[in-house]
């Protein structure tokens, strides 16, 4: 059963292009979901294909209220893999993540104490103290 979801999930990817993922809409399905190619794109090894994917996922956020988006991005399973980029080396990176994870953490408790529970107090506060300004205000 792992092996043929591992299988799809390859699939899914060896399709993804960065202007592919670029080409998708920064909203919700009409189900309410995050679109499932953000995600795969969100887990691709391709920097590029992940980082506009952490793009088009915090514009989701950024365009709707948080009773809308927040519980579908965490719906996800993404939450712990965005807050380990706040370790990231990359800026933007650290930016990107930091925005998502400050407004997933102003949704409800439950929804804060995902962000709570998989670490990522300290990481902001740390970066609270970066020497890159945007990167300081989102944390």
């Amino acid at each position: 059963m792992a092996e043929e979801t591992l299988q799809e999930v390859t699939a899914g990817l060896a399709g993804l292009t960065v202007q592919g993922v670029s080409e998708i809409h920064a909203s919700l399905t009409d189900e309410g979901k995050v679109p499932e190619d953000l995600v795969l794109a969100f887990n691709s090894e391709d920097p590029q294909i992940r980082k506009t994917s952490l793009i088009k996922i915090r514009k989701i956020l950024q365009n709707l209220s948080p009773s809308e988006a927040v519980q579908p991005v965490i719906d996800t399973g993404l939450v712990p893999a965005v807050i380990s980029l706040l370790d990231s080396e990359d800026a933007s990176l650290q930016c990107e993540a930091a925005w998502i994870v400050t407004n997933i953490a102003s949704g409800t408790t439950e929804q804060t104490e995902q962000v709570t529970d998989a670490g990522a107090l300290p990481k902001l506060i740390t970066l609270s103290a970066s020497s890159n300004a945007d990167v300081a205000d989102n944390a």
